[in-house]
């Protein structure tokens, strides 16, 4: 016995055909079509995920819900940032809650260190959201345009 599953696009709808076969010979086939609207709709679901992004020992949780649409854009739907060992700086905090053409979504905290004082190595970290999946990035600090840069162009 064999399945053969078929996905074709024909004037903005989809067309999902199910063939099982037996010994060569069909036994049932399935086939259901959905408006480009309808397959969208179906083809989005939400996952949440924790990153311990950092260096070393030097870590800091984030988590992230965030939705994949298998035939769009995905999006960051909420985050938190959870325990962890670097001093957040908040007033260097980016988002973009949306991937689109010109990249990922994005969560991005700039100039983080592990030093109360601020002291020390200042480091990037945050998670990109896009091409149906996220990614915990973190990088010794070298300005928001290197950081933004390795955001948008994280799966590529």
């Amino acid at each position: 016995m064999y399945i053969v599953f078929d996905e074709t696009r024909t004037r903005g709808n989809f067309e999902y055909q199910l063939t099982v076969y037996n010994n060569r010979q069909i036994i049932t086939i399935i086939t259901e079509t959905l408006s480009t609207n309808q397959a969208r709709i179906e083809d989005q679901y939400s996952v949440t995920k924790t990153f311990k992004v950092g260096i070393g020992q030097w870590f800091q949780n984030i988590t992230v819900t965030y939705g994949i649409n298998l035939l769009g854009y995905d999006a960051i739907e909420s985050y938190e940032i959870g325990t962890g060992d670097f001093y957040i700086n908040t007033a260097c905090k980016h988002f973009k809650a949306k991937e689109d053409d010109s990249g990922n979504a994005y969560i991005a905290y700039e100039n983080n260190s592990i030093n109360l004082d601020g002291s020390g190595i200042l480091y990037d970290i945050g998670v990109a959201v896009g091409h149906d999946r996220a990614k915990g990035i973190y990088q010794p600090a070298k300005g928001w345009d290197s950081f933004l840069w390795y955001l948008i162009n994280a799966f590529v």
